[in-house]
């Protein structure tokens, strides 16, 4: 049967929705690099949609803009989607989001390691490709590490081609880039004669 296969996806959803029912910027947040990663092709050709979102949630944490939940403990603390009701989103809160946007890039593009770090939700510390839990794994490649919270130890990028890796890479710094240096204004006509 597919039921385990099922019940992995409602627990790994679940953790998303706990996130985003603790914080509509994460929901926000989400929503919007869904956006930019369907509009740029990292989505589907890098990344899934679910990956993106653990990366999303695991920038505020790192960041101490939202606080971390124990996967085990969130089915039970956490209704079913049906019963979800989302925080509003307040202008506070666009106003933070203006400023995290660019944040996400910038950490992603020079802060995180991905050479030696992991990016998990699973617990509350930074977890490195040498902790005990990932030792029994053979990863493919280790362009990039992103656990599934269902799975301990896992890898949902261990199979990306390291092309596709260096074209995400590649995107997420000039995305930095473009944020930190928008276009200017057009200047002004100098007044005649000048």
């Amino acid at each position: 049967t597919n039921g385990g296969v099922d019940g992995d996806r409602v627990r790994s959803t679940a953790v998303i929705l706990a996130y985003c029912m603790q914080s509509v910027v994460a929901s926000e947040m989400i929503r919007g690099l869904k956006r930019w990663g369907k509009a740029t092709g990292i989505i589907p050709a890098a990344l899934d949609s679910y990956t993106l979102s653990i990366m999303v949630i695991y920038f505020l944490l790192m960041k101490d803009e939202i606080t971390w939940l124990e996967p085990a403990d969130i089915s039970k603390k956490y209704p079913p989607p049906t019963e979800i009701q989302y925080p509003y989103l307040t202008s506070k809160d666009r106003d933070q989001l203006l400023v995290l946007f660019p944040k996400f890039f910038f950490f992603y593009a020079y802060e995180f390691n991905y050479d030696t770090n992991v990016i998990s939700l699973s617990l509350d510390e930074l977890l490195p490709k040498s902790h005990p839990r990932y030792s029994t794994h053979l990863y493919k490649n280790r362009c990039i590490h992103v656990e599934d919270p269902s799975h301990p130890g896992s890898n949902l990028t261990e199979n990306i081609d390291p092309k596709l890796f260096s074209s995400l890479i590649e995107m997420i710094h000039a995305t930095n880039q473009a944020m930190a240096d928008p276009e200017p204004e057009e200047e002004e006509d100098e007044a005649d004669g000048v």
